[in-house]
Protein backbone atom coordinates (compact mmCIF):
# COMPACT_ATOMS: atom_id res chain seq x y z
CA UNK A 1 0.00 0.00 0.00
CA UNK A 2 1.26 3.39 -1.02
CA UNK A 3 1.55 6.51 1.88
CA UNK A 4 2.42 10.17 1.82
CA UNK A 5 4.36 11.96 4.31
CA UNK A 6 1.22 13.83 4.89
CA UNK A 7 -1.06 10.85 5.50
CA UNK A 8 1.66 9.01 8.37
CA UNK A 9 -0.34 9.19 11.83
CA UNK A 10 1.82 6.17 13.67
CA UNK A 11 -0.03 4.10 16.16
CA UNK A 12 1.88 3.47 19.28
CA UNK A 13 1.54 -0.23 20.15
CA UNK A 14 4.31 -0.62 22.63
CA UNK A 15 7.06 1.82 24.12
CA UNK A 16 9.43 1.28 26.93
CA UNK A 17 12.94 1.22 28.12
CA UNK A 18 14.32 -2.25 28.44
CA UNK A 19 17.93 -3.61 29.58
CA UNK A 20 19.06 -6.52 27.22
CA UNK A 21 22.27 -8.75 28.62
CA UNK A 22 23.85 -11.28 26.47
CA UNK A 23 21.25 -10.56 23.85
CA UNK A 24 21.22 -12.38 20.60
CA UNK A 25 18.48 -15.12 18.61
CA UNK A 26 20.58 -18.20 18.52
CA UNK A 27 21.65 -16.63 15.19
CA UNK A 28 17.98 -16.80 13.46
CA UNK A 29 17.07 -14.22 11.85
CA UNK A 30 13.57 -12.95 12.66
CA UNK A 31 10.67 -10.54 11.51
CA UNK A 32 8.33 -8.56 13.24
CA UNK A 33 4.22 -8.29 12.66
CA UNK A 34 4.53 -4.39 13.23
CA UNK A 35 7.81 -1.89 12.73
CA UNK A 36 10.61 -1.12 15.20
CA UNK A 37 11.85 1.74 16.00
CA UNK A 38 14.79 1.18 18.49
CA UNK A 39 17.05 3.69 20.53
CA UNK A 40 20.45 2.71 22.72
CA UNK A 41 20.47 4.28 25.29
CA UNK A 42 23.86 2.74 26.91
CA UNK A 43 26.10 -0.57 26.26
CA UNK A 44 26.97 -1.93 23.19
CA UNK A 45 26.28 -4.58 20.89
CA UNK A 46 24.97 -4.93 17.32
CA UNK A 47 22.47 -5.75 14.59
CA UNK A 48 22.50 -7.10 11.20
CA UNK A 49 19.65 -6.35 8.35
CA UNK A 50 19.76 -7.09 4.70
CA UNK A 51 22.84 -8.78 5.06
CA UNK A 52 25.11 -5.50 6.60
CA UNK A 53 26.33 -6.11 10.61
CA UNK A 54 26.11 -2.76 12.12
CA UNK A 55 27.89 -2.34 15.79
CA UNK A 56 25.29 -0.24 18.24
CA UNK A 57 26.40 1.99 20.83
CA UNK A 58 24.92 4.63 23.13
CA UNK A 59 23.33 7.28 20.43
CA UNK A 60 22.82 4.26 18.04
CA UNK A 61 18.97 4.40 16.57
CA UNK A 62 17.70 1.68 14.31
CA UNK A 63 13.80 2.09 12.47
CA UNK A 64 12.05 -0.58 10.10
CA UNK A 65 8.89 -1.85 8.75
CA UNK A 66 7.19 -4.85 9.79
CA UNK A 67 8.95 -7.83 7.49
CA UNK A 68 12.26 -6.78 7.85
CA UNK A 69 14.49 -9.66 8.20
CA UNK A 70 17.31 -9.18 10.98
CA UNK A 71 19.18 -10.60 13.97
CA UNK A 72 21.19 -9.04 16.70
CA UNK A 73 24.45 -9.72 17.90
CA UNK A 74 25.72 -10.70 21.35
CA UNK A 75 25.35 -7.25 23.65
CA UNK A 76 24.69 -5.50 26.81
CA UNK A 77 22.29 -2.49 26.17
CA UNK A 78 19.96 -0.34 27.77
CA UNK A 79 16.96 0.35 25.04
CA UNK A 80 14.22 2.41 24.25
CA UNK A 81 11.70 -0.01 22.26
CA UNK A 82 9.15 1.38 20.02
CA UNK A 83 6.42 -1.33 18.25
CA UNK A 84 4.22 0.62 15.75
CA UNK A 85 2.43 1.14 12.77
CA UNK A 86 2.48 3.60 10.38
CA UNK A 87 -1.24 4.41 10.17
CA UNK A 88 -3.67 3.51 12.55
CA UNK A 89 -5.70 1.01 10.46
CA UNK A 90 -4.80 -1.49 12.74
CA UNK A 91 -5.41 -0.23 16.00
CA UNK A 92 -7.18 -2.70 17.17
CA UNK A 93 -4.77 -4.75 17.81
CA UNK A 94 -3.03 -3.53 20.78
CA UNK A 95 -0.78 -6.33 22.13
CA UNK A 96 2.41 -6.10 20.45
CA UNK A 97 3.35 -9.05 18.48
CA UNK A 98 6.49 -10.91 19.28
CA UNK A 99 9.60 -11.59 16.73
CA UNK A 100 9.11 -13.93 14.76
CA UNK A 101 11.24 -16.56 12.88
CA UNK A 102 11.71 -15.66 9.55
CA UNK A 103 11.08 -18.79 7.63
CA UNK A 104 7.34 -18.58 9.86
CA UNK A 105 6.53 -14.93 9.04
CA UNK A 106 3.27 -13.99 8.10
CA UNK A 107 1.65 -9.83 8.61
CA UNK A 108 -1.83 -11.64 9.07
CA UNK A 109 -4.36 -8.97 10.65
CA UNK A 110 -1.82 -6.13 11.38
CA UNK A 111 -1.34 -3.13 9.12
CA UNK A 112 0.18 -3.44 5.67
CA UNK A 113 3.79 -2.76 4.73
CA UNK A 114 3.96 1.10 2.99
CA UNK A 115 5.82 2.08 0.22
CA UNK A 116 6.77 5.69 0.77
CA UNK A 117 6.19 7.82 -1.85
CA UNK A 118 7.79 11.31 -1.11
CA UNK A 119 10.21 9.83 1.66
CA UNK A 120 12.19 7.15 0.29
CA UNK A 121 14.23 6.30 2.98
CA UNK A 122 11.73 5.01 4.78
CA UNK A 123 10.65 2.02 2.18
CA UNK A 124 14.86 0.57 3.70
CA UNK A 125 16.25 0.28 7.15
CA UNK A 126 17.36 3.28 8.62
CA UNK A 127 20.50 2.77 10.85
CA UNK A 128 22.08 6.38 12.59
CA UNK A 129 24.79 7.02 15.10
CA UNK A 130 24.97 9.75 17.35
CA UNK A 131 21.34 10.52 17.69
CA UNK A 132 21.32 12.14 20.95
CA UNK A 133 18.90 14.57 20.54
CA UNK A 134 15.97 12.39 19.32
CA UNK A 135 16.82 9.60 21.50
CA UNK A 136 15.47 12.22 23.97
CA UNK A 137 12.49 12.74 22.25
CA UNK A 138 12.06 8.98 22.19
CA UNK A 139 12.44 8.80 26.03
CA UNK A 140 9.69 11.17 26.26
CA UNK A 141 7.69 8.85 23.91
CA UNK A 142 8.55 6.02 26.42
CA UNK A 143 6.88 8.47 29.48
CA UNK A 144 4.36 9.73 27.48
CA UNK A 145 3.09 5.95 26.23
CA UNK A 146 2.30 5.49 29.67
CA UNK A 147 0.00 7.89 30.62
CA UNK A 148 -3.52 6.52 29.55
CA UNK A 149 -5.91 10.19 29.10
CA UNK A 150 -8.49 11.62 26.75
CA UNK A 151 -4.91 13.13 25.13
CA UNK A 152 -1.89 10.21 25.24
CA UNK A 153 -3.11 8.51 21.86
CA UNK A 154 -3.17 11.64 20.05
CA UNK A 155 -0.32 12.82 21.78
CA UNK A 156 2.49 10.04 21.81
CA UNK A 157 1.06 9.80 17.47
CA UNK A 158 2.04 13.04 17.15
CA UNK A 159 5.68 12.86 19.10
CA UNK A 160 6.14 9.74 16.99
CA UNK A 161 5.61 11.25 13.79
CA UNK A 162 7.71 14.15 14.59
CA UNK A 163 10.65 11.25 15.57
CA UNK A 164 10.46 9.88 12.29
CA UNK A 165 10.41 12.93 10.54
CA UNK A 166 13.23 13.99 12.30
CA UNK A 167 15.00 10.60 11.53
CA UNK A 168 14.17 10.58 7.67
CA UNK A 169 15.36 14.55 7.42
CA UNK A 170 18.71 13.16 8.60
CA UNK A 171 19.04 10.05 7.03
CA UNK A 172 17.68 11.69 3.50
CA UNK A 173 20.81 14.14 3.98
CA UNK A 174 22.97 11.66 5.03
CA UNK A 175 22.75 9.97 1.89
CA UNK A 176 24.00 12.82 -0.20
CA UNK A 177 26.51 15.18 0.68
CA UNK A 178 25.41 18.14 -1.54
CA UNK A 179 22.15 17.78 -0.11
CA UNK A 180 23.45 17.83 3.67
CA UNK A 181 25.63 21.34 2.50
CA UNK A 182 22.63 22.76 1.16
CA UNK A 183 20.13 22.10 4.08
CA UNK A 184 22.59 23.64 6.50
CA UNK A 185 23.31 26.59 3.79
CA UNK A 186 19.39 27.31 3.80
CA UNK A 187 19.08 26.91 8.16
CA UNK A 188 22.67 28.93 8.09
CA UNK A 189 20.57 32.29 5.88
CA UNK A 190 17.23 31.72 8.15
CA UNK A 191 19.68 32.16 11.29
CA UNK A 192 21.62 35.34 10.34
CA UNK A 193 17.90 36.37 9.15
CA UNK A 194 16.37 35.88 12.83
CA UNK A 195 19.48 37.05 14.79
CA UNK A 196 19.25 40.22 12.40
CA UNK A 197 15.76 41.17 11.45
CA UNK A 198 15.14 44.85 12.89
CA UNK A 199 18.16 46.45 11.10
CA UNK A 200 18.86 47.14 7.78
CA UNK A 201 19.59 44.26 5.74
CA UNK A 202 19.29 42.92 2.12
CA UNK A 203 20.31 40.06 -0.07
CA UNK A 204 23.97 41.34 -0.61
CA UNK A 205 24.14 41.66 3.14
CA UNK A 206 23.12 37.50 3.61
CA UNK A 207 25.31 36.77 0.59
CA UNK A 208 28.45 38.41 2.14
CA UNK A 209 27.74 37.20 5.01
CA UNK A 210 27.53 33.35 4.09
CA UNK A 211 30.23 33.91 1.25
CA UNK A 212 28.27 32.52 -1.45
CA UNK A 213 26.73 34.06 -4.40
CA UNK A 214 23.74 35.19 -3.92
CA UNK A 215 22.43 33.44 -7.17
CA UNK A 216 23.10 30.43 -5.65
CA UNK A 217 22.13 31.16 -2.19
CA UNK A 218 18.16 32.40 -3.64
CA UNK A 219 18.42 28.76 -5.73
CA UNK A 220 19.66 26.64 -2.40
CA UNK A 221 17.15 28.45 -0.04
CA UNK A 222 13.95 28.52 -2.66
CA UNK A 223 14.50 24.53 -2.67
CA UNK A 224 14.24 24.17 0.83
CA UNK A 225 11.90 27.07 1.88
CA UNK A 226 9.29 27.06 -1.65
CA UNK A 227 10.53 31.27 -0.87
CA UNK A 228 13.53 33.85 -2.39
CA UNK A 229 15.69 35.08 0.53
CA UNK A 230 14.13 38.91 -0.16
CA UNK A 231 10.41 37.26 0.15
CA UNK A 232 11.34 35.66 3.73
CA UNK A 233 13.04 38.23 4.97
CA UNK A 234 9.85 40.43 4.31
CA UNK A 235 7.04 38.33 5.20
CA UNK A 236 9.09 37.56 8.53
CA UNK A 237 9.49 41.67 9.30
CA UNK A 238 5.23 41.96 7.96
CA UNK A 239 5.08 39.51 10.75
CA UNK A 240 7.14 41.14 13.45
CA UNK A 241 5.04 44.47 12.67
CA UNK A 242 2.62 42.96 12.91
CA UNK A 243 2.54 41.46 16.61
CA UNK A 244 3.92 45.24 17.29
CA UNK A 245 0.41 46.73 16.41
CA UNK A 246 -1.01 44.42 18.18
CA UNK A 247 0.64 44.90 21.33
CA UNK A 248 2.56 47.94 21.46
CA UNK A 249 1.38 52.07 21.51
CA UNK A 250 3.91 53.39 19.82
CA UNK A 251 3.33 55.30 16.51
CA UNK A 252 3.36 53.44 12.87
CA UNK A 253 6.24 54.85 11.82
CA UNK A 254 8.34 53.71 15.02
CA UNK A 255 6.78 50.39 14.26
CA UNK A 256 8.27 49.80 10.69
CA UNK A 257 11.74 51.40 11.41
CA UNK A 258 11.80 48.94 14.57
CA UNK A 259 10.41 45.71 12.12
CA UNK A 260 13.24 46.75 10.01
CA UNK A 261 11.92 48.65 7.42
CA UNK A 262 13.45 51.97 6.51
CA UNK A 263 11.28 53.62 4.00
CA UNK A 264 7.41 54.22 6.31
CA UNK A 265 5.59 54.65 2.57
CA UNK A 266 7.17 51.53 1.10
CA UNK A 267 6.23 49.57 4.69
CA UNK A 268 2.68 50.98 4.07
CA UNK A 269 1.98 49.84 0.51
CA UNK A 270 3.59 46.66 1.49
CA UNK A 271 1.72 45.80 4.36
CA UNK A 272 -1.77 46.86 2.52
CA UNK A 273 -0.33 44.32 -0.47
CA UNK A 274 0.33 41.32 1.97
CA UNK A 275 -2.33 41.98 4.97
CA UNK A 276 -5.15 43.22 2.93
CA UNK A 277 -5.39 46.36 5.55
CA UNK A 278 -3.30 49.28 6.49
CA UNK A 279 -0.93 49.47 9.73
CA UNK A 280 -3.46 51.76 10.80
CA UNK A 281 -6.51 49.88 9.90
CA UNK A 282 -4.89 46.71 11.27
CA UNK A 283 -4.51 48.21 14.52
CA UNK A 284 -8.07 49.27 15.08
CA UNK A 285 -9.20 45.69 14.03
CA UNK A 286 -7.39 43.69 16.61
Amino acid sequence: MKLLQKDIKPFVRKALINVWVGMKYNDVFIKTRDCRLFYVMSGKGGIEIGGVKYPLSAGSLVLFQSGTEYRWDVGDMKLCIVNFDYTFVAESITKSSSPIASKDFNNSGFAPIYEFLDINCLNNHIVLNGAFSIGEKIKELTIENSIKDAFSKEYTSSLLKNIILNIARIASETTNTKTKNDAALAKGVIEYIQNHLTENINNEDIANYMNFNISYLNRVFKKYTKMTIHAFLLERRLELAMEKLKTETISVSEIALSSGFTDIPHFTKIFKKYVGKTPSEYRSSV
